[in-house]
């Protein structure tokens, strides 16, 4: 209905907050030294496009936080991932140029640019963001990642690279046809961000106005070797163009892509006993050096079972998934239903929590299943993450009770004074108020195997152990 569609596209005012940038610095060598070289080849491909009668629009990718102490919702992003997001100038929206966008039958946006300096992960992702009077927010095919983006080298790091985002083939072939003879763009660079037919895949079609699908594109980047040099490429104004023809066409819809497989021979089963024998000997570690605490919940969190096609069906919230990852964290919505494990943390040295686990991007053969794993604590009644540990910062915490470095325990409490593998949980923003729930997210992504997201029911789910003050 249209109301339904003015009450949707009110969620998204909170995206349309305007965002600062930090001056980058400049990186040494590679890619991304070319900027003004790039600059020239891409407006040599634009003049090229206006000449073959498509119209072109500049708009930008920012990296920024969209969490605000004010925003109803912080979407349930990774502390320790930034993303960036297109902004493309956006008519239902009165023309802001805001992080989500419409696109239009033979259309393509397009990024030319420079991939990130080396890191554990980067992927960029779209999602059908609003359909059908609904707030999706869910993937529509596999990303590009890391693992699998077309680049001219064996490295994918600081590396020239074309993504065109499209729901029509033609339109992406005519991109890579003119930046490949009027930019010098090598073939073996350039990317298909695949919008796949919107009657296959079951939502809105494109076009602009009501009734028509609502899309957004995060690029996730996160653990950089260098954060300088991450700092420099996220503050950098990257240029994307919105490509619009204006003669008639023949449409070449995208059909639904196959997705990569998640499965494979290889399972945690085998470290099952010994974090079951971890968890025994950090209690028994506990009742000694903590008497005045008890025990109050021995909970585990469990996959969390997103599927961006399956939520697009149902019509319902998919939170930004992308199968690069396996999302830890009980059977809740990062919402207001709370249906699965949660805590009230008090501000006391006899209350904490633990949580032990896999160290998934650190077991030995015929492992590892993931190329990195964060652990993060959240806010579920605004989707807000809060602190983050990642795997690296774990390695060793499970010496102080003779267990294997594939596992972990890691503390959290309000206030840790210095102890190791302890991170301290705020209570002011972005913080977890002393009076309301916190829950944690496991996150695990990409297996080097299948180059996607490890299959869920291979992993072991980590134990969360909540100890409170005795009372009397």
């Amino acid at each position: 209905s249209c109301m339904g569609s003015l009450v949707l596209l009110a969620v998204l005012a909170c995206l349309a907050a305007a965002h600062g940038r930090p001056d980058p610095a400049r990186l040494q060598g590679g890619c991304f030294a070319d900027a003004h070289g790039q600059e020239v080849r891409m407006n040599r491909a634009i003049d090229a496009l206006v000449l073959a009668g498509y119209e072109v629009e500049r708009g930008s990718i920012t990296f920024a936080e969209a969490c605000k102490p004010d925003s109803p919702t912080c979407w349930g992003e990774n502390p320790s991932s930034p993303y960036g997001r297109y902004k493309l100038r956006t008519p239902i929206l009165i023309d802001l140029k805001v992080p989500v966008y419409q696109i239009g039958a033979g259309e393509a946006i397009v990024f030319f640019g420079c991939t990130p300096p080396p890191a554990r992960y980067f992927g960029l992702q779209s999602y059908v963001f609003l359909s059908h009077d609904k707030l999706l927010f869910a993937s529509m095919a596999d990303s590009i990642n890391f693992m699998t983006v077309n680049v001219s080298s064996t490295s994918p790091f600081d590396q020239e690279w074309l993504v065109a985002t499209s729901g029509d083939q033609g339109a992406t072939a005519n991109v890579f046809d003119v930046f490949a003879k009027h930019a010098g763009v090598a073939r073996a660079a350039m990317n298909a961000d695949v919008i796949p037919s919107p009657a296959a895949l079951g939502i809105d079609g494109l076009g602009y106005g009501l009734n028509h699908s609502i899309f957004m594109t995060l690029f996730r980047l996160a653990l950089c070797d260098d954060p300088a040099s991450c700092h420099a490429y996220m503050a950098r104004n990257w240029t994307v163009l919105r490509v619009r023809p204006l003669n008639a066409y023949t449409p070449s819809p995208y059909p639904l892509p196959a997705l990569r497989p998640r499965a494979t021979s290889v399972t945690e089963d085998v470290y099952a006993a010994p974090l079951a024998a971890l968890v025994g000997q950090v209690q028994a570690a506990m009742a000694s050096q903590h008497p005045s605490s008890r025990l109050d919940q021995a909970v585990r969190i469990y996959p969390l079972l997103l599927d961006g096609r399956t939520c697009i069906k149902n019509g319902t919230d998919c939170l930004g998934d992308t199968r690069d990852a396996v999302y830890m964290d009980g059977d809740e919505p990062l919402g207001l239903l709370g249906l699965g494990p949660s805590f009230v943390l008090a501000d006391s040295p006899d209350d904490f929590l633990l949580v032990i686990g896999v160290l998934h991007s650190h077991t030995p053969a015929p492992g590892p299943l993931a190329t990195y794993t964060n652990l993060a604590v959240y806010l579920p009644s605004k989707a807000m993450g809060v602190v983050a540990v990642v795997d690296d910062q774990l390695a060793n915490s499970t010496a102080p009770y003779g267990s294997a470095p594939y596992l972990f325990v890691a503390k959290f409490a309000r206030h840790c004074n210095g102890e190791k593998f302890c991170t301290d949980v705020p209570t002011v923003f972005p913080g977890v108020p002393l009076d309301q729930n916190l829950t944690f997210v496991e996150r695990a992504y990409v297996n080097p195997a299948t180059r996607v997201g490890p299959d869920p029911q291979a992993l072991q789910p980590p134990y969360v152990l909540h100890y409170m003050r005795k009372t009397d």
